[in-house]
């Protein structure tokens, strides 16, 4: 192998390492425009402010992820979640899931030293096993509710009672209709929407 560098080789070299100075701005402004669209919300929360409202929408999504039917957060199931508890939920249970991502954000810091939308999707997954566990494990009384249960339990009624999710993930039949007390399933087949 020769040492020696001839003047198309070196050329060559120079327009990369120039083309890479040069795509670098560009390179950071396409990044930095994905980060940012992420964060825009499409909906005003009632209760919870805007990261509050984003942890929502991420946490459900890993709960009822999509797959051939919609994801949590297309079925609007973090707009659910934040009517429910201003409208629904006693005062005194109001800060359960504010607190619990509060709890959330200081894992995921003591973690990976970033907040929770900023990890990959497999450090949020395990964030969130960690918090789960922890969870279930003082969940035994059933009177106190939880973070993460309350709201798991929350992600399931909003997603199974949205639209999307009775229409697209379960078997609708339509009211009125006939009665049919006893339906077969067969194998495979979707559980049946009330």
């Amino acid at each position: 192998m020769s040492k020696t560098i001839d003047r198309r080789g070196a050329l060559k070299k120079v327009t990369l390492m120039m083309g890479g100075v040069a795509a670098t701005p560009a390179l950071l402004s396409v990044l930095q425009s994905c980060q940012q669209a992420r964060e825009k919300l499409d909906w005003v929360p009632e209760f919870f402010d805007e990261n509050q409202a984003r942890l929502i929408m991420e946490i459900s999504e890993h709960i009822i992820p999509k797959t051939d039917t919609p994801g949590a957060k297309e079925a609007g199931v973090h707009i659910f979640i934040d009517a429910f508890i201003k409208h629904c939920v006693p005062t005194k249970f109001q800060n359960i899931i504010p607190d619990g991502l509060v709890g959330l954000e200081n894992k995921s810091q003591s973690q990976f030293q970033k907040g929770f939308l900023d990890i990959s999707k497999e450090e949020q997954v395990s964030v969130l096993s960690d918090v789960a566990k922890a969870d279930y494990s003082q969940a035994e009384d059933k009177a106190n509710p939880t973070f993460f249960r309350s709201l798991k339990e929350l992600t399931l009624m909003g997603y199974f009672n949205s639209q999307k999710g009775a229409t697209e993930a379960l078997a609708l039949v339509q009211i009125p209709g006939d009665y049919e007390p006893c339906i077969p399933l067969e194998d495979g087949q979707k559980a049946w929407a009330l």
